[in-house]
């Protein structure tokens, strides 16, 4: 994935840092040794930003104990609407889906939540005397997530859309990984549960290198159930395009070329504004139809006056509107992709 330097620039929480020439062929030398590893992620995905990660890096263990349901302080680290987590905790499933795998690893769901947008997952990833099997830092954090090691034989990921991977630098531990994932969904109607791909390598992943080998891959695939999607808010604009507001996340369509996006701005209806644009915390991905935005916080949608994306305003309405659909030949590109 290779990201616009401008939009990196409103990303990062600090200042620009140069990796050295070691760092940067020690990962090309790791990457190549992972080619046969599946993650599917759907090509349709053309662009995800994310700088929740940033966040999570300055908030205090303080803040957070471990809760039955989704950990909102971790997963949301910006400035929640306390009043808006209450009523919507009904929404979070906890599924406890675990999966033990042969070398002693073990991967526990805790909760997931769905808004008709986005489906965020909290789980774990633990193994008794040191995960080695999950590559992760504070700098993956901040691109796209880790990746599984050469020596791990499984790997995992979450529906064939695509999405983002951040592990908690603050709750994990040697042992113990805390992540949560951050799916968009590339499916307007609304879903009931979303799936988990493990894959199974009869080998360690970086010696899975002939036809022979990778045959002998499997892959399983366990349904996660979903809980009723969050209430939405709709807005038009004067041509009737919509946008879909919930309480994490907003979409909305008419952007054939996602780098054109400058302004996203949410008017509170006492007059407060949240600057979704420019602020350092959000994900940001493209579906075939609109394009998606995960809030770094959660808010009253039924506080929202309007909404202002490139200066225009879309105007609250009682009817749900028309999201413009952009045809899979129509869909940009970065300049490193074409």
């Amino acid at each position: 994935m290779v990201y616009d330097e401008e939009l990196m620039e409103f990303d990062s929480p600090c200042e620009h840092h140069e990796f050295s020439s070691k760092y940067k062929r020690n990962k090309q030398k790791l990457l190549g040794e992972l080619k046969g590893y599946s993650s599917h992620r759907a090509s349709r995905i053309t662009s995800i930003i994310i700088g929740i990660a940033a966040a999570l890096l300055v908030i205090p263990a303080s803040i957070y104990a471990l809760s039955i349901g989704m950990n909102w302080d971790r997963v949301w680290p910006g400035d929640n609407d306390q009043s808006v987590v209450t009523k919507i905790e009904e929404n979070v499933e906890n599924p406890n889906t675990i999966v033990n795998f042969d070398d002693g690893s073990v991967l526990n769901v805790i909760s997931v939540i769905y808004d008709g947008n986005i489906c965020v997952a909290e789980y774990t990833l633990s193994k008794p005397g040191g995960v080695d099997t999950y590559y992760w830092s504070e700098a993956e954090n901040k691109a796209k997530g880790g990746w599984f090691t050469n020596i791990s034989t499984y790997s995992f990921g979450f529906t064939e859309t695509g999405g983002m991977v951040v592990t908690d630098p603050i709750r994990s531990t040697e042992d113990c990984l805390y992540c949560y994932s951050y799916i968009v969904i590339d499916n307007v109607e609304t879903i009931d549960s979303i799936d988990l791909y493990v894959t199974h390598y009869p080998c360690p992943i970086g010696e899975c290198t002939t036809p022979d080998i990778r045959s002998d891959i499997t892959v399983e695939t366990i349904s996660i159930p979903l809980n009723r999607s969050l209430d939405k808010t709709y807005f038009i604009n004067s041509a009737g395009e919509c946008c879909l507001v919930t309480p994490i996340s907003m979409g909305f369509g008419g952007f054939y070329d996602l780098w054109d996006l400058k302004t996203v701005e949410i008017v509170f209806k006492d007059g407060t504004r949240y600057d979704v644009r420019s602020n350092n915390n959000y994900l940001r991905g493209r579906t075939n139809n609109q394009v998606i935005i995960c809030f770094d916080r959660i808010i009253d949608n039924s506080n929202v006056e309007s909404v202002i994306i490139n200066g225009e305003v879309y105007q609250l309405s009682e009817i749900e509107g028309t999201v413009p659909t952009v045809e899979p030949q129509e869909l940009a590109t970065s300049p490193s992709e074409q």
